[in-house]
């Protein structure tokens, strides 16, 4: 598994110049540094972390983490579940863990789950820029309580580009 923290650092808590310098300037959050920890102790358990890149890890709210895990390889939801409940039970907070991929729409889905997103379309501006609309139904976003704004604001840093979402 790769992560911003380097192996040794985040199983001992140590850390070398290199990590020090990113948890002091902010680069790596606390959270993230004990996502990580969890993570490289699960390699053992779990073989296809071994292959995993540990994107973000943004807290979405007191009892919310987001978890974005990248691989070359497609990685099972099943995995995905078996790792949320792992990542759930060690910081006793509902952990979603969601696989970026270059397919920004089967991305986006997995981060508004159990929410059905209805569309998403990519606008582009005259001048080259664009965005992202997702539209979902008003019904829908209720599954998702009140952390639909701070993944409207994830996703515009994942995807680098304005995120809108348009309920109907």
């Amino acid at each position: 598994m790769k992560a911003r923290i380097c192996k040794v650092c985040a199983l001992s808590g140590v850390f070398c110049e290199q990590c020090e310098y990113k948890v002091k300037n902010s680069i790596v959050n606390p959270i993230e540094v004990s996502i990580a920890k969890y993570l490289y102790e699960s390699e053992g358990k779990f073989k296809e972390l071994q292959n995993v890149n540990l994107e973000l890890v943004e807290e979405i709210s007191e009892n919310h983490l987001i978890v974005v895990l990248s691989s070359n390889e497609y990685l099972n939801p099943a995995f995905l579940n078996a790792i949320s409940k792992l990542l759930s039970n060690k910081t006793m907070k509902n952990v979603k863990v969601v696989e970026k991929s270059d397919d920004y729409k089967r991305f986006i889905n997995q981060l508004f789950y159990p929410a059905k997103v209805m569309s998403i379309n990519e606008v582009w501006s005259p001048d080259g820029s664009h965005e992202y609309a997702i539209r979902l139904n008003a019904s829908e976003m209720k599954k998702l309580g009140n952390i639909a704004l701070n993944i409207e604001r994830i996703l515009s840093n994942l995807l680098s580009s304005n995120v809108r979402i348009i309920l109907e």
